[in-house]
């Protein structure tokens, strides 16, 4: 947590150090002695704004958690509770709180969750709250249709992270890396004609380009805007998906005879008024 970035540091320990400020929001005390805890000034009160213990008190001499403690029953001094704090959904919530048998020293416990484990899900909504971008709000209410769609072919997990990557602009592309000062240059290194940006690496790079015209999906992602083609993209994924295994058995025989068969249909591409044409080879 108190880890200084040195200079020209990678693309990956830059990220992980970026996240010190959430952890750092995210984080809190599970109590066990208290005697470390300030009732005020640290975040330990579990069900409350922030973590943290609101309102005024009538003993201002009590600051430590752990003097609200029986230490030898290992229970909370409900009495002295009562007494002390002035609003009362406080006193509740102190109360709920359970106390370990055995006494132990304070524990630092993620609190966007009620394990006190670490996710990236939770940390994820704490990241939203902290950022009140009416745009980013915006901008997921009107992506959630395409989302659940997306989910429902049930891609991989390491599939899912790249197209959510893919999604928001957070691939290390050149572009980006450039925007965060860590590199110098954005030429695609594939055709050097463009920088290297998402939209370019996955639409506009003369190397992409190729290998999406080769692909049925690159026809049908220029209608990405019109639901009827990503029904189309759909099914497209689907088929992928279904005929992943198949594979095509030659077996061994005195002889292998190829049968080519050809068509072509003058203009029969609506779109661009060229010629399809299709091959078929079987033995």
């Amino acid at each position: 947590m108190k880890a200084r970035l040195r200079n020209l540091p990678s693309y990956t320990l830059f990220s992980i150090w970026s996240s010190n400020g959430l952890l750092k929001d995210g984080l809190g005390l599970r109590v066990c002695k208290g005697d470390q805890i300030s009732i005020h000034d640290d975040v330990w009160l579990m069900g409350a704004e922030n973590y943290k213990v609101y309102g005024a008190i009538n003993d201002s001499r009590i600051t430590k958690v752990s003097e609200l403690i029986n230490h030898s029953s290992r229970s909370w001094n409900e009495i002295l509770i009562r007494n002390t704090f002035v609003i009362g959904s406080v006193v509740e919530k102190i109360l709920r709180i359970h106390l370990a048998v055995k006494e132990h020293e304070d524990l630092i416990v993620w609190r966007g969750e009620p394990t006190g484990v670490f996710s990236v899900r939770s940390a994820y909504k704490l990241l939203l709250e902290n950022n009140q971008d009416l745009h980013i709000t915006n901008l997921q209410n009107a992506t959630k249709a395409f989302y659940k769609k997306l989910w429902r072919l049930n891609p991989t997990t390491k599939q899912k992270i790249t197209l959510w990557r893919i999604s928001w602009n957070y691939l290390p592309t050149l572009v980006n890396l450039y925007s965060r000062r860590i590199s110098i240059n954005i030429a695609c290194p594939r055709c050097g004609r463009g920088p290297k940006s998402t939209d370019y690496v996955f639409r506009d790079c003369l190397v992409s380009v190729k290998l999406w015209k080769a692909q049925s999906v690159g026809v049908a992602s220029q209608y990405m805007s019109n639901p009827p083609h990503l029904d189309a993209i759909r099914r497209i994924l689907m088929y992928v998906k279904g005929t992943i295994n198949f594979c095509i058995l030659y077996k061994k025989t005195k002889e292998c005879l190829v049968a080519g068969y050809c068509d072509a249909g003058y203009v029969g591409d609506y779109d661009t008024r060229r010629s399809n044409n299709w091959v078929h080879l079987q033995s």
